[in-house]
């Protein structure tokens, strides 16, 4: 199984979205510990399903090495350059991030990842969703994110080889 690291934007999409359960499934998810101190806050939606996770041993939790200094990073949230320390100290094999400023220092430095919206696109291709459940998940997801014309485009046209590094190993 392939390792994730899950920043708090796409962990809160995904528990709203009911993909949760389906993506520890799929991966092995790391979450950096500021990510999970941030979704896992008071009552946020998804609070109680990622605190769930953890106690059950369902999901991992890592914290980047202090002394990591990457340029971009400081201007972004702790949870998003923990996340990228964590990939850069090869804690994961890609991202999944729905942070603006995550997804393009990411394509700027060639760090494989995915967003939310993606994900149902994902399980579509591995054959776990028909065209059906793939519409209506990706439905329900643009419907919970702020995602611009563009990356919905992306998302609507993505083929398999572009996100091949995310599916199962052949």
């Amino acid at each position: 199984m392939k390792t994730a690291l899950l920043d708090a934007s796409s962990a809160i999409i995904l528990a709203k979205g009911d993909l949760h359960l389906k993506l520890i499934d799929t991966y092995n998810i790391v979450m950096a510990q500021s990510v999970y101190d941030e979704v896992t806050v008071g009552k946020m939606a998804g609070s109680e399903e990622w605190r769930m996770l953890f106690n059950e041993n369902r999901i991992s939790l890592a914290k980047p090495q202090e002394n990591t200094n990457i340029d971009g990073l400081h201007k972004m949230d702790l949870g998003e350059i923990d996340t990228i320390k964590l990939y850069l100290e090869g804690q994961g094999e890609f991202l999944i991030t729905d942070d603006g400023k995550a997804a393009r220092f990411c394509k700027n430095a060639d760090i494989p990842f995915i967003n939310a919206l993606l994900f149902p696109v994902v399980l579509y291709f591995r054959g776990e969703f028909d065209r059906d459940n793939r519409g209506e998940y990706f439905s329900r997801i643009i419907s919970l994110g702020r995602y611009s014309q563009q990356v919905i485009e992306y998302a609507e046209k993505c083929s398999v080889e572009e996100i091949r590094f995310c599916l199962k190993a052949e």
